[in-house]
């Protein structure tokens, strides 16, 4: 039953922090998803590299199956387009980032449903925590749908 607790908490601790990001995202859109789009840039850019060297220091054998030059380099370019266009990835992040708060909402709701079913007393925590996370990504998903709208408002008028 410990390691229940543990898992528990460790969900309350994640929906509280996909739940500040939220609220962050949606308090101050653009200049952190800029933010965002620059620091997964880097790390993304850094992962690639990593990638790269392991290509050329693992044996050869068992290199055709890997692609880790082609994943590698894929990811530095990437990291490189995240870096000097951030300001325009805005919108797709900010939509991929709700969706994920989305997708991690539902698996939520069910663990906390399980956990009611088994019989664990704080459940309604996780609940709370993950009705909370799932608004907040319907409506960071929607903020770019209506900043989407009132820039083509704009743009045409």
């Amino acid at each position: 039953m410990k390691i229940f607790k543990r898992i528990k908490w460790s969900y309350v601790v994640l929906s509280a922090m996909f739940l500040l990001l939220g609220i962050f995202l949606v308090a101050n859109p653009e200049t952190s998803l800029i933010m965002i789009c620059r620091i997964l840039g880097a790390a993304m850019a850094v992962f690639g590299v990593m990638k790269i060297v392991l290509y050329f220091i693992r044996e050869v054998e068992g290199v055709a199956i890997r692609f880790d030059f082609a994943v590698g380099l894929f990811c530095i370019i990437l990291g490189a387009l995240m870096l000097w266009r951030a300001p325009a990835l805005t919108d797709v992040l900010s939509v991929m980032i709700g969706l994920l708060v989305l997708v991690d909402s539902v698996f939520k709701l069910q663990v906390a449903v399980d956990s009611r079913r088994m019989g664990a007393h704080s459940w309604w925590v996780t609940l709370v925590c993950t009705v909370v996370c799932l608004v907040l990504g319907v409506l960071l998903v929607k903020i770019v749908e209506t900043n989407t709208s009132l820039r083509k408002v704009f743009l045409e008028a």
